[in-house]
């Protein structure tokens, strides 16, 4: 959910159409210099208009283009990736998209199976 989302993180929204990057506004913006290869400083406006182009040549870029580019390669669809920075008008666009699974711990395998048996039985009564 967004109450979970960290300022100081990058996060990358898949749904199968579109991918969207959402870029906190503690992010260093020498992370953001190194991906989107505005300079090592970038003013207001070049923050604003972050575009995914071509990779840059540090290892950074690198990497995140090659995770965009298994994520495309495992679909069907070319799918368009843009930038959203925590506090621009279009994040509220994103925000829908955010679910959070409300369990606390995961079940394991067998107390899943029994969940689903309890769920038959109590259907079938």
């Amino acid at each position: 959910a967004s109450s979970s989302i960290k300022d100081n993180s990058v996060y990358l929204l898949d749904n199968g159409l579109a991918m969207v990057i959402w870029i906190g506004r503690s992010v260093s913006p020498q992370w953001v210099a190194d991906v989107f290869g505005c300079g090592p400083n970038p003013s207001h406006q070049e923050l604003l208009n972050l575009q995914m182009q071509a990779p840059q040549t540090n290892e950074t870029s690198k990497r995140v283009f090659a995770i965009l580019g298994e994520l495309r390669r495992a679909s069907i669809y070319h799918q368009h990736c843009v930038t959203v920075r925590q506090g621009d008008p279009t994040e509220a666009q994103l925000l829908p998209w955010l679910i959070e699974d409300k369990l606390q711990a995961m079940y394991s395998y067998t107390n899943y199976l029994g969940y689903i048996h309890k769920g038959v039985l109590s259907r079938n009564s």
